[in-house]
């Protein structure tokens, strides 16, 4: 509109107070790779970092104040993020180097291609960084090894592919501290305890630097994503002055949001994989049921015994 007049538009909706200016949330949906892509598509249009978006006038993403994402679309603003908020322009132009963000010319389980070494390397690693975790003490499924294979895909370039790096650690990014990027917020469903179905009134769970927790009644509570493996009843820590940190793998998290494709790694048996590597998988997922461990589990629960959940399966559980 070019006779629109944007200050006083503003001065009369806010009325010159700042609290009353509209708040602009970008949010994209789950569907695996295709909704990954296709939200790169979108928000490239909306990214004055995007070559020849401000011709156009239309950088949104720079007037938003949340960005949100469910399985696929989690994938995507989970990369953008933890790159150091990197822009889709700035992907595009790295395809095709050493170390390039999504790089998927090869599948998810078989990344070497027909380097059959690579691949099996590959596994080996995701085996290595997942024992540890088993080793610390806490129980493992199937969105362990999915979310480390997702995050080499996103995070080549880290040193050790984001097995460090935790969802929390974005609070110490200058690009997040200094308010040059929305304020992100990962989508998951959850799943009563003991089944096997998502029901369509499951509640939604999100994530973002400080919390994870519902708004739903069924739980209506939050936690300090920091400290989800310490031990608590009712929000309160069992041991005084004892917290345990580092169990918000940032992979896990958006791997928490995408555990329906966990149902690739469960069909290992019906693929064409090189038996080196079946065997590899099987070994270190002997363990889990193929029943009920295709999604993310989070023990200790960070909601045991809260008072505030009107359905007392989610907290009477150990384990969420």
């Amino acid at each position: 509109m070019t006779d629109f007049d944007t200050t006083t538009y503003l001065k009369n909706v806010t009325d010159n107070n700042a609290t009353y200016i509209p708040r602009i949330g970008i949010s994209f949906s789950g569907g695996g790779y295709r909704a990954m892509l296709t939200a790169a598509g979108e928000l490239s249009g909306l990214d004055n970092r995007t070559e020849g978006c401000s011709e156009h006038g239309l950088p949104i993403l720079q007037a938003a104040s949340y960005i949100a994402g469910l399985s696929g679309g989690s994938w995507f603003l989970s990369t953008l993020v933890f790159n150091n908020w990197t822009s889709v322009q700035d992907i595009v132009n790295q395809n095709g180097q050493d170390n390039a963000i999504w790089d998927l010319e090869h599948s998810i389980l078989t990344p070497g291609g027909i380097n059959i070494l690579k691949t099996a390397s590959y596994w080996e690693d995701i085996s290595d960084d997942i024992e540890a975790k088993k080793k610390a003490g806490f129980d493992i499924s199937l969105t362990d090894p999915w979310g480390r294979a997702l995050s080499h895909q996103f995070f080549p370039n880290s040193s050790d592919y984001g097995a460090s790096m935790t969802f929390t650690s974005l609070r110490d990014f200058p690009v997040f501290t200094n308010h040059e990027m929305p304020f992100p917020i990962v989508v998951a469903d959850g799943r009563v305890p003991g089944t096997t179905i998502l029901n369509s009134n499951s509640t939604i769970f999100e994530f973002n630097a400080y919390e994870m927790g519902s708004w739903d009644p069924s739980l209506y509570a939050f936690t300090d994503l920091k400290y989800i493996g310490t031990n608590v009843t009712n929000g309160f820590p069992n041991e005084d002055g004892k917290c345990i940190a580092g169990l918000d793998n940032t992979g896990y998290v958006f791997g928490t949001s995408s555990t329906l494709f966990n149902q690739v790694l469960l069909q290992l048996n019906t693929t064409d994989l090189p038996s080196v590597i079946t065997d590899l998988l099987d070994d270190f997922l002997e363990d889990l049921s193929d029943d009920k461990d295709d999604i993310a589990e989070y023990y200790p629960n960070p909601f045991y015994k809260s008072e505030w959940a009107d359905i007392k399966t989610i907290v009477d559980d150990t384990s969420l």
